[in-house]
């Protein structure tokens, strides 16, 4: 009868035991589960931030080309103009 006593004791430690334990188990897994799931979370978040600033440098290295370019011409054009000018003014210095 003592024997069945202490048999009963030590068998609701046991499951208490193994209740918690399996508890902890859950909750460590959920939370190695939730860590991964929030480290994918920033990895994509940072590599969708770093192809987005990859297109905006390409953007901007294509406008400041182009705008280089258009003050090229600009300059080109000035510079003719200007030259066909002093080439006119020789001709009609040339004349009188």
């Amino acid at each position: 009868m003592q024997n069945d006593f202490y048999e009963d004791k030590i068998n609701i430690l046991v499951d208490e035991w193994a209740s918690r334990r399996r508890k902890y188990l859950l909750v460590r897994m959920l939370k190695k589960e939730a860590e991964e799931n929030g480290r994918m979370k920033k990895l994509e978040a940072y590599c969708e931030e770093f192809y987005e600033q990859g297109l905006r440098r390409r953007v901007m290295k294509g406008l400041k080309i182009f705008a280089q370019m258009a003050g090229n011409k600009n300059y080109e054009k000035r510079l003719k103009h200007k030259i066909q000018i002093e080439v006119d003014a020789k001709v009609i210095e040339k004349k009188n």
